[in-house]
């Protein structure tokens, strides 16, 4: 599919985060709400909900290394 400019049109089902000069694909649907965090190492995750201890979190993005 592509847009009025022919530039081909972003999936539905990929979402992206505006950070900064940064844009961040995630695996979220558009407008889902989520927790960014800013590692020490200078790295950003992008999680679905707030850390908790209870659970381990879902991680919508990710520039950390394996």
């Amino acid at each position: 599919m592509t847009g009025p400019s022919g530039i081909p049109s972003p999936s539905p089902s990929v979402g992206r985060v505006h950070f900064g000069t940064d844009i961040f694909p995630t695996q979220g649907v558009p407008g889902t709400r989520f927790t960014l965090c800013q590692h020490l190492d200078g790295t950003v995750s992008i999680l679905r909900e707030r850390p908790d201890r209870q659970k381990l979190p879902i991680v919508l993005f990710s520039n950390r290394p394996p």
